[in-house]
């Protein structure tokens, strides 16, 4: 079975899929690719991937489409910075703030919240977006060169001098959803499809409680 995937798998749903998958069926052999969004769903028209995992507000005209999971946005910020004291950060707190962004898909939705705070809200801030990687972005914040925003896998990763602190709001989040072929008859793909189901319910069962 080939996988296409865009967010991190150091933590979260994705990884326990991939992990209890592999466990399940150690006899399928699974490629795993790593696109964005409109790079997985062109793979699938073109046959190439059996599943994609998309954000929830890409097209994916001809394939069916499963929302599996959402992960909450954080704010990475320098050790020893002020808002590091507040449990959870509010729009109005980056008044004032130079907010580092990746050019990257996801990072392009984060860019979206921002412009909309922003606009609705009138306060200022700084916002800039550079061509790096996760790495290098995360190591400009822990300079103190300004704050990022990211998702919810990124902070089990090791960023010396780095803190972490979720946005308030249960809006505040990016969600995940798994895109496939209807006709692609796959039986390896029916099983992926079947546990990705079984895991997202007990994920959201385990947060009820």
């Amino acid at each position: 079975i080939s996988v296409g995937f865009l967010s991190s798998i150091s933590t979260g749903y994705l990884r326990e899929l991939i992990k209890a998958y592999g466990k399940l069926h150690p006899a399928v052999s699974m490629h795993i690719l790593e696109g964005a969004s409109a790079d997985n769903v062109s793979a699938l028209l073109k046959r190439e991937l059996d599943i994609g995992f998309i954000m929830d507000t890409s097209p994916a005209e001809g394939c069916d489409v499963l929302p599996l999971w959402s992960e909450r946005i954080f704010v990475a910020l320098p050790k020893g910075h002020a808002l590091g004291a507040k449990p959870d950060i509010h729009w109005p707190d980056l008044r004032g703030e130079n907010i580092i962004l990746r050019q990257s898909e996801g990072d392009a939705i984060l860019c979206e919240r921002v412009a909309t705070w922003l606009t609705v809200e009138g306060h200022v801030a700084t916002i800039e977006r550079l061509d790096v990687g996760r790495e290098s972005q995360m190591n400009l914040v822990a300079i103190g060169l300004g704050l990022a925003l990211t998702c919810e896998s990124t902070i089990a990763g090791a960023f010396p001098n780095v803190d972490f602190r979720p946005m308030a709001g249960e809006r505040e989040v990016i969600r995940y959803c798994a895109a496939w072929l209807p006709q692609n008859d796959n039986p390896a793909l029916r099983r992926f499809l079947s546990l990705a189901r079984r895991v997202a319910r007990e994920k959201a069962r385990l947060k009820a409680h």
